[in-house]
């Protein structure tokens, strides 16, 4: 072979050297480039969520109404979800909703008269109990806060609260945030209260309320027993009246 085309050959052979050389370094930057654009929108990205979190706060996300706090009420001899005298010769036990519009009236209107007139004087034990959820509503969870509330000897306080905010299904309802709102206005510590929210403390006691009221027959709410005597709805003052003087009167002979 002449030296012309060895030497023609070598530099045939470092052509093409050359070129796989630069296929590989266009490869690598390709990938390069790929990659430093994955790192910028990545960056983007972290960015944009930081931003996000530092600009929000939870009342960004759930606006909670104003609460209404009701003028205070006597509560005597309260106990949990209880007042009066446990020895009286009355009992009344109430099977309620707070999402009742019935059972809201009754606590502004006639809960005010058997206080101050029977329970105060010790010859009225009332008990509250919740009927358990209305379909597709929160009232159970209402339950569970005023059972929550009892645990720092507010039970009562918390009902009434409830009712003064009445809501039958509205914006906010009771939600956790709204009710721990109602929770801080009447005093009880947030902390705690949350905690006996989210660990669904109470959540067995209101399904037992519920069976109890499925076993006593309980169709509607308010339903009430005045020792063995039912009482169905918000009947007038004067029909509780009645039925609380004949269950007093054997014992007045």
């Amino acid at each position: 072979m002449s030296r012309t085309k060895k030497q023609s050959r070598a530099g045939s052979g470092s052509k093409k050297l050359t070129r796989s050389q630069r296929r590989a370094q266009q490869r690598r930057q390709k990938q390069m480039r790929n990659m430093a654009f994955i790192v910028v929108g990545a960056i983007i990205i972290v960015a944009a969520l930081i931003f996000l979190d530092l600009s929000q706060t939870p009342t960004d996300e759930v606006e909670v109404p104003e609460i209404i706090v009701p003028t205070p009420r006597e509560h005597p001899m309260a106990d949990d979800n209880t007042m009066g005298d446990p020895n009286a010769l009355v009992v009344i036990e109430e099977f309620s909703d707070f999402q009742c519009s019935h059972c809201r009236d009754f606590f502004r209107e006639t809960e005010p008269l058997i206080i101050n007139e029977y329970i105060a004087t010790g010859q009225v034990y009332f008990i509250y109990r919740s009927r358990g959820d209305s379909p597709g509503g929160d009232s159970g969870r209402a339950m569970e806060a005023a059972y929550c509330a009892g645990d720092e000897n507010k039970f009562w306080e918390m009902h009434d609260i409830i009712y003064a905010n009445f809501s039958a299904g509205d914006s906010g309802g009771y939600s956790t945030v709204r009710l721990t709102a109602m929770g801080e206005a009447i005093g009880l510590d947030v902390n705690t209260f949350e905690d006996c929210l989210k660990d669904k403390k109470y959540r067995d006691r209101v399904a037992e309320d519920q069976s109890a009221a499925q076993e006593k027959g309980v169709q509607g709410t308010p339903s009430f027993f005045i020792n063995d005597e039912f009482v169905e709805g918000n009947a007038p003052y004067d029909t509780f009246r009645t039925f609380i003087e004949a269950a007093l009167s054997p014992q007045g002979d």
